[in-house]
């Protein structure tokens, strides 16, 4: 008898709900970046509301306070997203997780350094994205050790 007669649905149904996981992790990172993005921008229209009407000009806010405040808003959803584009994926995958994990680290620390390559500007949050990606690898560590990955 060959092996394809010996399984039965549920090893199929295994397989089938195992590689259906495998596709949709790194999906599961790109969502989850974009949530983040998204309430990022939430975040800095509650920021934009705070301003004072009379330091509105051309709709920019021209206060004080507001381009640090902006700038530390865009860091730390920076780092936000980085620690769920490296969990997500890694929470989804049916298997190896923590190997996911560096791997969501990798591709997420490539994008924030080419993105700091392209401008002064954004060194802060790619150091903020690196940071806050490099805290999820460890906690990954911590949740999946070496030893049991499966």
């Amino acid at each position: 008898m060959s092996n394809a007669a010996q399984t039965g649905p549920d090893d199929r149904d295994q397989v089938v709900t195992a590689r259906l996981r495998w596709v949709l992790a790194p999906i599961g990172g790109l969502v989850a970046w974009y949530a983040t993005l998204f309430l990022g921008l939430v975040a800095v229209g509650l920021l934009d509301s705070m301003c004072p009407p009379d330091e509105m000009v051309s709709g920019m806010c021209q206060a004080d306070w507001y381009e640090p405040a902006f700038d530390a808003l865009v860091a730390v959803f920076s780092g936000i997203a980085a620690v769920l584009v490296v969990l997500v994926p890694a929470l989804i995958a049916p298997t190896h997780r923590l190997r996911m994990a560096w791997i969501a680290y990798g591709v997420g620390a490539t994008v924030a350094a080419c993105f700091a390559l392209g401008s002064s500007s954004l060194h802060p949050p790619a150091a903020a994205a690196l940071l806050g990606g490099a805290t999820a690898v460890a906690l990954a560590h911590r949740l999946w050790p070496r030893n049991q990955e499966t």
